[in-house]
């Protein structure tokens, strides 16, 4: 947002966007040699990125099961307004 640039931490972490985009090329480059020493590091870190992902959501997740995103979470329409 504008005006907000002084806030931001000196190192920011990756994105979603950059993790997205730097994924697939790694582990292309790890699986397409063909070679097994390659290929099961890269299926190897793909389980333990999953089995992260999924405690992370363990401990995390919300139970968002057949609730409208407002009763979730309070819109942000509904924050009060700060100066201009």
């Amino acid at each position: 947002m504008a005006g907000e640039e002084g806030n931001r931490p000196a190192v920011e972490a990756p994105s979603t966007r950059e993790c997205g985009v730097a994924g697939p090329l790694v582990f292309a480059g790890l699986v397409e040699s063909g070679r097994p020493g390659d290929t099961a590091p890269a299926f190897s870190t793909g389980a333990v990125l999953m089995i992260a992902a999924g405690l992370v959501e363990a401990f995390l997740g919300v139970k968002a099961e057949r609730k409208g995103l407002e009763d979730i979470a309070e819109p942000l329409s509904a924050a009060p307004r700060t100066g201009g």
